[in-house]
């Protein structure tokens, strides 16, 4: 028995020891260019290369030929650890030829992922695109060929971080590339003028000691919030905060058409809550609550008012007017909704978790690594099918953080799918609000990155 165990440990530790941390793949346009450059480009991907952790699975493709033709990509070196000289080796001996068949060479990219070996990063996996074209000779709709790469990466079924690297592009490749990065739900490209450049930016996409998989880096803002009302008419009082300014973290950014909201907590206690929501004509309502006894049920929702005479059927099936971001502030029922380990504090709540709504977020959650034991992130979404079908067009995504204490703060955001960034704000506001005495910078960067592929794909 002993010397199975010791056997079994050790194929544990082999394949645990095989699984690379993240995983790689450098696709290089090949296609006929400036020699010059593209020994500029040759020369960046083998230092990039060198310069890769010791961790990291590194594969190389190529793309450039004709179109249609099988031959328009090739992989050149299959991924693997220790594979730093083979990709330098084969960077080397690149040569150009054909047209830039961009499209060809990422679906095959993509494909290269689909099976489980070679293995897939332990903290991510990515697709470093190097063109000194920006355009697809195949194709003359890159918002489709976006559509394209974003259905085959959720068909092989693993989160691909995708970087655009223009090389001395003209102005119709930046658009082209831009174009094909935000309909994939990527960051926009980086567009390096020289070879120094060009290896800075490939040197802060794989060294280890640089932010990754791509730095954060915007100002600060200062905001001044919008006071949220929670009421309680039965109970005859009211409780509104002052408004406040604070510093937004760098590593956030309000978008076009959303302010931040504050919301108080219960009349018995102090402190607010602050949460990111619609601007314009949108209200925010809060509450009721019950008493203390009774236990909490404090949200605040930010939505378009209605016309004073009521909805009509047209205001019902607009998905603008029925949009809307609500902060769950505290409810008994949101650890057994999204965490199904925890049961529900609240006497009488089983009934609550055992419905067919608390069914659909369970079945499409996805864990945040959140770096401390004691909060547990999750977000989710409400895929509207069956009797829980929502209007064409728009997108329901949730995020909810177990934390120390007795309440499980939440936010669900309701949007048309061309407002995504609006969500993509609100569920990373909240993170980082609920998180904030416990998270790092390197977990609120890499949880940022991930509630936007989350929200990318919903959208």
């Amino acid at each position: 028995m002993t010397a199975i165990l010791a056997v079994v440990a050790g194929v544990v530790g082999f394949v645990v020891r095989s699984i690379p941390q993240y995983r790689t793949t450098f696709l290089i346009d090949a296609s006929v260019t400036n020699q010059a450059d593209f020994q500029e480009v040759r020369r960046s991907v083998v230092s990039a290369a060198r310069n890769a952790g010791e961790r990291d699975a590194l594969a190389l493709r190529r793309f450039g030929g004709e179109c249609g033709n099988g031959g328009n990509t090739r992989s050149l070196v299959d991924s693997g650890m220790g594979n730093r000289e083979k990709i330098g080796a084969a960077a080397r001996a690149l040569t150009a030829q054909g047209k830039p068949t961009l499209g060809s060479g990422l679906l095959a990219a993509i494909d290269d992922f689909s099976g489980r070996h070679p293995f897939r990063g332990s903290k991510g996996n990515r697709i470093i695109v190097v063109t000194g074209h920006g355009t697809d000779a195949c194709s003359s709709d890159p918002a489709e060929l976006g559509r394209t790469i974003k259905s085959r990466a959720r068909a092989v079924g693993v989160d691909i971080d995708l970087r655009f690297v223009g090389y001395k592009v003209p102005d119709a490749g930046r658009t082209v590339l831009g174009k094909i990065a935000a309909t994939t739900g990527n960051p926009t490209p980086d567009f390096p003028r020289n070879g120094t450049e060009l290896a800075e930016t490939l040197k802060k996409y794989t060294v280890p000691t640089s932010t990754d998989p791509s730095p954060i880096a915007l100002p600060a803002q200062s905001v001044t919030t919008r006071p949220c009302t929670l009421e309680h008419e039965q109970r005859g009082w009211k409780k509104t905060p002052q408004p406040s300014t604070f510093q937004l973290p760098a590593q956030m950014k309000l978008p076009p058409g959303a302010a931040v909201y504050e919301v108080p907590h219960h009349p018995s206690r102090s402190g607010v809550s602050r949460f990111i929501g619609e601007a314009g004509k949108a209200t925010c309502s809060g509450g009721p609550p019950a008493e203390v006894s009774e236990g909490h049920h404090i949200s605040a929702t930010v939505s378009k008012p209605f016309p004073e005479d009521g909805p009509d059927l047209q205001d019902l099936n607009d998905p603008d007017q029925m949009s809307s971001v609500r902060l769950v502030v505290e409810d008994p029922h949101a650890s057994c909704y999204l965490f199904p380990k925890n049961k529900s504090r609240e006497p009488g709540a089983a009934s609550e978790c055992g419905t067919v709504a608390a069914g659909i977020w369970l079945a499409n959650r996805e864990e945040i690594p959140t770096g401390d034991p004691r909060y547990k992130a999750v977000l989710s979404y409400d895929p509207g099918l069956g009797n829980h079908k929502r209007l064409p067009g728009t997108m329901e995504v949730v995020l909810a953080v177990e934390r120390p204490g007795p309440y499980n703060p939440a936010i669900l955001c309701i949007q048309p799918k061309n407002r995504a960034s609006l969500c993509t704000a609100a569920l990373t506001f909240h993170f980082m609000e609920t998180m904030k005495d416990s998270l790092s910078k390197t977990t609120l960067e890499s949880g940022a990155q991930q509630i936007a592929r989350f929200v990318s794909k919903r959208s």
